[in-house]
């Protein structure tokens, strides 16, 4: 919840995606604050929700193998997971681009990225 917090203050429309699921935060509606898990195609339904109290709840309807363990090992550690991805896709987990500077390439996401979601984000002392 605390990446949302603070790149909702830059963003509009802040989104986390990884391979098989994506991460988007609602304004509106019953749930207003709530994080979606739902598959890359918002149109194909929720995998779970995550209500600003922490409640996580499953969708039965559209069950994802593991989503919860998965979702553990992300809230446990964002910056990790969120370089895991970049490390392995070669695209930043928040906006997509496709990793060029060793910088990036380091931490797995971009500059813009980091400060937007308040990761930490490699000097070039630090590459060395």
């Amino acid at each position: 919840m605390r990446l949302f917090d603070r790149a909702s203050a830059k963003l509009k429309y802040p989104k986390i995606r990884f391979s098989q699921y994506q991460l988007y935060r609602t304004s509106g509606g019953k749930y207003p604050g709530a994080v979606y898990v739902s598959p890359l195609n918002r149109n194909s339904g929720w995998y779970a929700r995550i209500e600003v109290t922490g409640l996580l709840t499953l969708n039965k309807s559209q069950p994802f193998p593991a989503l919860e363990a998965e979702l553990q090992r992300f809230a446990s550690d964002p910056t990790r997971y969120a370089q895991d991805h970049g490390h392995t896709s070669g695209n930043c987990c928040f906006c997509k681009k496709t990793l060029t500077d060793e910088r990036s390439l380091f931490a797995g996401y971009g500059p813009d990225c980091a400060a937007h979601y308040g990761l930490p984000y490699p000097t070039h002392k630090q590459l060395n």
